[in-house]
């Protein structure tokens, strides 16, 4: 008898610990949610051939060719730069493009929501639908752990929303992909805008958290990370009142599985992707990769929002080396789980 296709995924993927709860599957299919930093299983579907392995970023993995001459994938343009306001830069992990760019689209109508990632409270961060500026700067800053953040984008699907947003890390512009290609309720009306995130692995919420906890004692409420760059490589851990440092290498076994055996650092499918700039501090790097991408940013800029200016060489050549370093990190560890 043939497996179901649920099997199938909690088989291949969550049992197999390489599952990055990117949340696709969650709220898509009405027996499977995120929660508190996990898929949970709510009961068995007997479908043969469901579409919640369609949409999962971990079973289309395939052979990986490196192409060392695109490392960092198509794009149209690259350059750096920050939100000119200052209130939104000083809630922002770097420069603030990122929410600067949102609340703009919001006020000016162009998109209707936006689907972000919670600083996550008591428990670990999660997807949330925000329409106002104020709901953007609550979200400002990097997670550097999973969120589940696509169940909510599923759940506003199904709610008809239109004119949607999406920030997210490379697994969830990939997943994106399949939820517009199998999702029922889907209307290309659905999505506005992919801004992805640049990502070399995030974390698992639960276990890093037990370890924040037992190992270190900390009570209160996180607030932020930070990673200071080579050769320091310190994990900054800010809750309220203090920030404590963590040797990089104690973090690290918390990384999720999966995670190595993802080769896209610089969210290759998204319309637009951002990060930091290695060594330029308060300032984000900009890869601008289509046609509705380079719209937005152009509008944005000559409105003021964002200041400018040219990618440096050596911060390009340093980014390309970092991207190229991850797919051949995926390629070496998909042959060695092949090989399992």
């Amino acid at each position: 008898m043939s497996k179901k296709s649920q099997e199938r995924l909690i088989e291949s993927v969550i049992e197999m610990g390489i599952c990055v709860k990117c949340g696709a599957c969650s709220g898509y299919c009405p027996y499977m949610k995120y929660y508190d930093g996990r898929v949970i299983i709510v009961d068995r579907c007997n479908l043969e051939n469901g579409r919640c392995e369609l949409v999962c970023p971990m079973l289309s993995l395939g052979d990986l060719a490196v192409d060392e001459e695109r490392p960092i994938g198509d794009y149209r343009d690259i350059l750096i730069a920050r939100a000119r306001d200052e209130s939104i830069r000083g809630n922002a992990q770097y420069g603030g493009v990122v929410s600067a760019l949102l609340v703009y689209l919001l006020e000016k109508g162009l998109v209707k929501s936006a689907v972000l990632t919670t600083k996550g409270d008591n428990l670990s961060p999660k997807g949330i639908l925000v329409k106002q500026r104020d709901g953007v700067i609550d979200c400002s800053g990097s997670r550097y752990s999973a969120s589940g953040a696509l169940e909510c984008l599923n759940m506003a699907i199904k709610d008809g929303e239109k004119g949607i947003s999406v920030v997210g890390l490379p697994c969830q512009m990939k997943a994106i992909d399949g939820i517009r290609a199998t999702h029922d309720a889907w209307d290309e009306k659905n999505l506005s805008l992919k801004i992805g995130l640049f990502c070399t692995w995030a974390l698992d919420y639960r276990n890093f958290h037990s370890f924040l906890v037992e190992k270190l004692g900390i009570a209160e409420q996180i607030m932020g990370f930070d990673i200071t760059p080579p050769p320091e490589q310190i994990f900054k851990v800010f809750v309220q009142g203090r920030g404590i440092d963590i040797p990089l290498d104690e973090v690290r076994p918390f990384v999720q599985s999966g995670c190595n055996l993802c080769d896209d650092m610089t969210s290759e499918r998204a319309d637009i992707s951002v990060g930091a700039v290695e060594g330029k501090e308060g300032w984000n790097t900009v890869i601008i990769r289509t046609d509705k991408g380079a719209e937005v940013m152009d509008m944005a800029i000559k409105d003021g929002i964002l200041e400018t200016d040219e990618m440096p060489e050596d911060k390009f050549s340093h980014l390309r080396e970092a991207s190229l370093n991850k797919k051949i990190r995926a390629e070496n560890n998909r042959n060695q789980m092949g090989k399992r």
